[in-house]
């Protein structure tokens, strides 16, 4: 079906949801592994990723330390 094609924020979201928590995932690596999936590039995710799915990446970043923590409002350049 032509819907099942069509990649939305909702759908996107529920991928990578699903993606770490069967899998055990970041919620990096389950966006990268959700956009091979659909066929869309990661360098325009920003686009279908919904604020709740840009929170979790952002804590789970500077928990791990992949951004700068230079001041408390540190943001992922999304």
């Amino acid at each position: 079906m032509i819907e099942d094609k069509i990649l939305t924020k909702k759908r996107f979201a529920e991928a990578v949801e699903y993606k770490v928590r069967t899998f055990s995932l970041s919620y990096i690596e389950a966006c990268i592994e959700t956009c091979d999936e659909f066929e869309y590039s990661p360098e325009d995710i920003n686009k279908i990723l919904s604020q709740s799915l840009q929170e979790k990446i952002e804590v789970e970043a500077n928990k791990n330390r992949l951004i700068k923590n230079s001041n408390k409002s540190s943001k992922l350049p999304i």
